[in-house]
């Protein structure tokens, strides 16, 4: 990194007693770090700071956060480590969160901070921040994750998981990777199934069976639900009647099998007894019967399944 990689200036705000929001600059500038009495750096960017300006200052913790600064870039995943970080340093001296310009991505973590810490929501921890730094934006995509961070109860733990929400928001980063890079389809889809595959009390609550032969093809937490206009179908989360036309749910294990993995879309089957029930697609989201469109791997036909509480005895098949 030299000069002409860094914004004009050094630009940086105080957000709270301990807490800098600035830019690439100001991470770079040993003579500023010092200045602030800055203990740990936060860098989230599509680089790391140089190991040559690092070792310049053995007394400051750093840690490195690769995301790119694009909406479908995953930084909830981060916001744990991040949070504890950024606590971390305030207990101990002061933190400095940037990114290039100091506007999304590190804007985005500092805003996860100070909801945990003190239980805001998205909107109200921004407005913390542009009291003190105007210009901050972060994305589309990072402000849902925000919320998502804000309807898990600012926690990202086992019991996390199990939340629809989450499955959903993980579900959607996988889809997003595969339209990026459809190659590596069966890695990515493996890598999304290992989340969920220790939920076996989860997996008991199936959610939709084939109507044939009676095998479970995904458990509750899986079938995504929607309503006219509205989608996820949440309890208590939309007035209108939920959709029974058609059926939705998330990437299954056995669709790891050839028949979904060697091509981006196709006729859905039953992995038992082989009757088609519906269609899948990797790369873009299905259309209802009702014109909803429902950002989901596989739509499933109404009369092919059936919802709800199905014996596993029946011949289930793994689920997630």
């Amino acid at each position: 990194m030299d000069s002409s990689d860094l914004p004009d200036s050094i630009n940086y705000d105080l957000i709270e007693e301990g807490l800098y929001l600035g830019n690439l600059s100001t991470a770079a500038s040993p003579a500023t770090l010092s200045k602030l009495h800055i203990t740990h750096v936060l860098t989230v960017a599509s680089e790391s700071l140089p190991l040559s300006l690092t070792q310049k200052m053995p007394y400051i913790i750093f840690h490195y956060i690769q995301v790119d600064d694009i909406p479908g870039s995953d930084l909830l995943s981060h916001f744990e480590s991040s949070c504890n970080f950024i606590a971390e340093g305030q207990a101990m001296g002061a933190v400095l969160v940037h990114c290039y310009f100091g506007v999304s991505r590190s804007a985005t973590l500092v805003a996860a901070h100070l909801m945990r810490k003190h239980k805001l929501n998205w909107h109200q921890a921004l407005d913390r921040i542009r009291s003190r730094r105007r210009c901050v934006g972060p994305n589309v995509g990072f402000l849902h994750q925000l919320d998502l961070f804000h309807a898990l109860q600012w926690k990202l733990d086992a019991h996390s998981k199990l939340s629809p929400l989450f499955r959903l928001y993980k579900h959607k980063m996988l889809c997003t990777r595969i339209r990026t890079e459809p190659h590596r389809l069966k890695e990515f889809l493996t890598s999304y199934l290992e989340l969920f595959q220790d939920d076996s009390h989860v997996n008991r609550n199936p959610g939709l069976s084939c109507r044939s032969c009676r095998a479970v093809l995904c458990s509750r937490a899986c079938n995504v639900q929607h309503c006219h206009g509205c989608w996820p179908a949440l309890e208590n989360g939309h007035s209108n009647k939920v959709c029974e036309r058609s059926f939705y749910m998330t990437a299954q294990p056995w669709m790891l099998s050839s028949a979904y993995t060697s091509k981006m879309a196709g006729n859905l089957k039953c992995p038992k007894c082989s009757k088609e029930i519906g269609r899948f697609h990797w790369l873009r989201d299905l259309p209802c019967a009702c014109r909803e469109v429902v950002p989901c791997v596989a739509c499933v036909a109404d009369g092919e399944v059936d919802a709800g509480h199905i014996s596993l005895d029946a011949g289930s098949v793994s689920s997630c």
